[in-house]
Order: structure tokens, then sequence, then C-alpha cells
């Protein structure tokens, strides 16, 4: 970014003690003079502000640095009143006798939504979510434990004050184009009332017309162009503090200074997919959308898209599945990326507004031809659901249904448009079903050319096994279900103890037993362990093989569980694992597999 582009960039910092404002100011690589108040702010400044310390970067940084809180206020108070808004303000969070950091940055807040505040401290009288709560919007609050290193303030100082500057460059161009056209549009009102006085006249109105229309394209081009330059250049010094941070998580720090990197880590990983969102949307925008047609399988691309969810799942307890219809073709040719990204844009969509249940992913077939097959690909959650009125709205771009879910949980609403152009883009479409309080259910369809070079249908089959499922959780249960029963076996599921051991001590269809317990180790684990032991004792006197299902990261089920259980899956659960874990049981399987 060029220097002048960096001339309306403004620093606030407040600290009580004079050794910190020193720092800050060697920080910054400013020299300290007299702020000149008829250049900062367009006017003398009031009696009692009067004699504060300005100091301007050699690079076109302008800081101002207060002794406390009421001053930093006021600073900023002037400052608005003036035209000339801080990007950037550094927050001492203690700063005694008067008011702290955080009731200053309240009150800034309340002045201007657009500033970001940076709280640097020491020692803290408040939680981290607390302060988040205080001062919205979290995207908009960083936070910095002392002592800091020179460089994180420099960064901070830079990356937020460019994204600041761009911001309001985006603003400044987008109101000079909607000026330049409405000034274009009433000049061509002008000459239609003139249309029919003279054929000259007529024809100076279409070259107009055509000149008009030249300029709001060149001006839509150079818009998206400006917008996919400014965010790889936001971009480059992003991965810089997403990579430290990931440096200074490794070392041996406190459990606080590691909750505060996390916080930067989660923050920086953030604004890193809002980026990469509005790059791939100008990209749609401006026409430079390419796509592959590669050869992929459809099974396989949706299983690795699910496990890079797991783990923002996990932190969440949500239960993950994905149930294919066994009769879809295993491979196609297509864009697998633009696939898994619109699936990883549900995914994505569902984990953030679901906080507890599951998530499951359901694939059938909806229209199918020699050459080419329509799937349609279903995301079900147990989140909070969704009004019918507000469903037109959803894959609108730049659109939220409301403020609060926003500030709660982030996103710009480039997603769900993105997606839905994609869909499009590729032969198909998208839609919700939804009710609040209910979850929600978004799914899309793309017609995708079968690549007949390659095996169109699975070769592991369980056909002739009777299998029982037992666990607490029906809806999963019922997704397994459906799962064996389309692989060819028969099942029977069970959720309590009695049942079980009802099932396992009986014959079922055609003289056939039990051959395989799977048993579903959830989210509540405390009410499943006597389920688990009495269905192992119920199993091992009728010599029954058992599997055990359980989640990511799930210690207690692996240390505790799994020695009584023939092996254990980790959710979500893939469909060839699954089957050569129950053929092996059963003496089926492959040992080598």
């Amino acid at each position: 970014m060029a220097s002048n582009e960096l001339d309306n960039i403004r620093v606030l910092a407040a600290d009580d003690e004079p050794l910190i404002r020193e720092i800050y100011a060697t920080i910054l690589n400013l020299t300290e003079f007299p702020i000149d108040w008829s250049a900062a702010t367009g006017e003398t400044p009031d009696p009692d502000l009067a004699g504060r310390a300005g100091r301007k970067h050699n690079f076109g940084f302008e800081s101002i640095i207060c002794s406390n809180s009421r001053e930093a206020v006021d600073v900023v108070r002037i400052a608005l009143d003036k035209k000339r808004p801080f990007a950037v303000v550094f927050l001492d969070i203690r700063m005694p006798p008067g008011p702290d950091g955080v009731w200053a940055a309240q009150q800034i807040r309340k002045m201007d939504q657009n500033v970001n505040i940076v709280m640097v401290t020491g020692h803290s009288d408040y939680e981290t979510g607390e302060i988040a709560r205080r001062i919205p919007p979290l995207e908009n609050l960083l936070y910095v434990r002392k002592p800091f290193h020179p460089h994180e303030i420099q960064h901070f100082a830079f990356s937020l004050g460019s994204k600041y500057v761009v911001e309001k460059e985006l603003q400044a161009a987008n109101a000079e184009m909607e000026a330049r056209i409405q000034h274009r549009t009433s000049e061509l009102s002008r000459a239609n009332e003139t249309l029919l006085k003279e054929i000259g006249e007529r024809k100076r109105i279409e070259r107009d017309l055509r000149e008009a229309k030249d300029l709001a394209e060149a001006a839509d081009r150079a818009k998206s162009q400006f917008l996919s330059t400014m965010s790889h250049e936001i971009r480059t010094p992003l991965n810089g503090i997403i990579g430290m941070s990931e440096l200074l998580n490794d070392m041996s720090l406190t459990t606080e200074a590691n909750e505060y990197i996390k916080i930067i880590y989660n923050a920086g990983n953030m604004l890193l997919h809002i980026l990469n969102d509005i790059i791939e949307y100008s990209r749609v925008v401006s026409g430079k959308m390419t796509f592959d047609n590669v050869t992929f399988g459809l099974k396989s691309c949706i299983e690795e898209t699910m496990d890079r969810v797991v783990e923002a799942a996990g932190q969440k307890h949500l239960e993950l599945a994905t149930l294919i219809d066994p009769n879809i073709p295993l491979f196609f040719r297509s864009d697998p990326d633009k696939f898994a990204q619109i699936l990883l844009s549900f995914l994505n969509n569902s984990i953030k507004f679901s906080d507890a249940g599951e998530i499951v992913v359901r694939v059938s077939e909806v229209a199918d031809n020699p050459t080419h097959t329509t799937v349609k690909v279903a995301v079900s959650d147990t989140g909070i659901g969704i009004d019918t009125d507000d469903v037109d709205r959803l894959f609108k771009p730049f659109t939220q249904l409301d403020p609060s879910d926003t500030r709660r949980h982030g996103g710009l609403g480039i997603g769900l448009a993105l997606s839905k152009t994609l869909a499009e883009l590729m032969g198909g479409t998208v839609g919700v079903e939804s009710a609040p309080g209910e979850g929600s259910t978004f799914w899309f369809t793309i017609t995708l050319e079968k690549e007949c070079g390659l095996a169109h249908n699975g070769e592991v089959r369980l056909d002739g096994l009777r299998l029982l499922f037992c666990g607490l959780n029906t809806r999963m249960l019922s997704v397994y279900r459906d799962q064996v029963v389309g692989l060819g076996a028969v099942c029977d599921v069970a959720t309590d103890a009695a049942s079980a051991r009802r099932v396992l001590s009986e014959d079922g269809d055609a003289g056939a037993s039990v051959d395989v317990v799977l048993c579903d180790h959830g989210a509540n684990a405390s009410d499943a362990a006597a389920l688990w032991a009495d269905v192992h004792e119920a199993g091992k006197r009728e010599n029954v093989p058992a599997i055990l299902f359980r989640l990511l990261g799930d210690t207690t089920a692996e240390a505790t569980l799994a020695g009584e259980f023939s092996t254990s899956l980790v959710k979500p659960i893939k469909e060839y694992q699954l089957c050569q874990a129950i053929l092996k049981a059963t003496g089926r399987g492959n040992s080598e597999q």
C-alpha cells in the first residue's frame, strides 16, 4: 500500500503509566511534539484538553497518546466532531484513579461503531467473554497481553489501520460511482424529453446511452478488481498474524496467555474466511470464475469435506453423520472443489447456528439419464431454525436475518449467496426447509457427468448379516440403520438395556441371530455407561462381538469403554470403515484392510 494511502490512519493510545506511553512512542517510531490542533481537528481545543502531546509517524501514521480513560474519550469525541476519526484505539484496562479502559471502550464504541479497539493489559478485572459482551462487535475488538512485543503493536496498527482505510475507500468509491450514475441518468432523462424534436438529438441520446452503459460496466469491473486486490493485500499481513499466533501457541506460556492467543488465532481465521469469501464473490461478479471438469469420487469428496469440520463440530459437542444413497454412482466428472465449497458452506452455517444435537448430510438421486445424474445434498441440523418469512432473504449477498445474530456469530452473509451462484452455474439450485426452534435443512442440487470408465457402485456389501445398534440418540441410530440397510444388512435398534438384551437372546428373522452389536457413544456419556455395560455383558453371554462409535477427542470413551469392544470407530463414521470393521468382527473381512 502506498504511503499516501496511510495519511488518514489515526491511532489513539491510552495508558496511565508514563513508561508505557513512551514505549508506544518508541514502538511506532514517533517523534514527540506539541500537537497542532488546527491541523488535527480544524480549530483550537477546549482549554481542559490543551497541552496534550501529538505524534506523527514518518510513514503517515498520526497518533495521540493519553494518560487516562476520560482523556481518551474526549479526544475521540473531538476527532469525530471534526470528521477526523481514529482507525485504531489501544486501551489499557486498569487506569487508576479514574474509570478503566473497558469503560472508555464502551463510551468510544457508542460514538464510533467502526473503530478497531485493542485492549492492552497485564492484569484484568474482567473475563474476556465479559469484555466481548460489553464492547461489541467482536470483529472490531482484539486483545494484547503485557508485556507486548513491539511487532505486535506495529502489526496491529498497520493491519487494522489498512483495513479501516480500505473500508472507507470502498464507501467513498461506491458513493462516487452512485453519484456518477445518478448524474448520467439525469442527463439521459433530459435528453429523452427532446427525443421527438429532431433525429440528430435521438442519435446523440443513443450515443450517451452507450457511454453510460460502458461507464457503468467499467465502474463495476473496477470495483470488483479493487475489491479483489485489496482483499489480497489485507490477507498478506493477516496470514502473518495467524502464523505468529500459531508459533506462540507452541511455546510454554500461561493458560491465560494461551487463551489470548486462541482469541487472536480464531479472530484472524474468521477474518481470513471473510476475505476468501469476498475474493470468490468478486470473481463471480467480474465473470472470472472458472470450473474444472475432472474425475472424482463423490463419496470420498463428501467424507473429506466432513473431516474439515469435525474439530469445529466437536467443540460444540455436535454429532456428524452422512447417509448416501447406495444406488448413486461412485465416480463423476465435474469440479470437486466447487462441490466441496458449497457443502462446506452449508456445514459451517449449520455448526454456527447449532448449539446441541447433530448435523446429518443426506445424498439422494433426483434425476438420471445415460450420461448425467442430478444429486440432491441436504444438510439437516438441530439449530435455532429460521422463520418462513425470512427464507427468501437467506441467499442474497451481504444480507443477515438478524443484526444480533451477526454480532454473535459473525460473517458478512456472502457464503450462502456464493453457494447459490455456484450451484446454479453447475446446473442446479438451492433451497431451505426450516422453522424457528426446530432446526433447518439446507439443500442443493447439482447435475454431474457420469464417469463411464470406472465402477459405478460400491463393492463392499453386508448381505446376510443381522446387526444391533444401541444408543440414546434415536435420530443418529435411525441414520446408522438406514446406512447399513442400504448395504443389505438386517438391523435392529435398542435405546435401553432391556431391549438390547431381548434382541440378543431371541432369534431373528428366519432363525438368524445377531452377528455384531454396534454401540453409539454420544455426548451424554454418563447415561450411556450403564447401557454399554449391560449390552456388553449380554453380548459376552451370546458370544457376539461389539463395536464402539465414539466422538473425536472423547478420551473417556477411549480409555474406559474401548477395552470392552473388539474395536472402536471415530465419528463421523465412514461407510467403508464401518463395513470393514463389521466384516472383520464377523471373520469375513480382509485382515490387511
